[in-house]
């Protein structure tokens, strides 16, 4: 019986020191950060991408950071698998498509126009 009541007082502990979290969180937080925490809890597909790319060597992230770069505004992005094992990336609108540098065919990243 004392087992149960100390893990009743944990569990009390715990949920307690949980709601004071999100209660400070709540008052100090920027509300558009907040919503941004939402939509990554609502898609933890995204945090999976998000971790394997964090974890590429840097060059092999400039390569993926360029071809999303070069993007215009909501441009759409599809993957294909090829034959060999190669993951194509490719703009919906063909102006522009994973390119080996890593920068877009016919154009050039937005990070890097914006520094001229």
């Amino acid at each position: 019986m004392p087992k149960s009541g100390r893990v009743r007082s944990r569990t009390v502990t715990r949920d307690s020191a949980l709601k004071r979290i999100f209660e400070y969180v709540i008052e100090t937080a920027d509300p558009s950060r907040l919503f941004e925490f939402y939509y990554w809890c609502q898609e933890p597909e995204l945090v999976t991408i998000v971790r394997a790319c964090a974890a590429l060597p840097e060059a092999q992230r400039r390569l993926i950071a360029s071809f999303f770069a070069a993007m215009e505004g909501n441009e759409l992005v599809s993957a294909d698998w090829k034959a060999d094992g190669q993951l194509v990336l490719c703009c919906q609108s063909g102006r522009q498509r994973a390119h080996p540098d890593g920068i877009a065919v016919g154009a050039e990243p937005k990070s890097h126009a914006q520094r001229r």
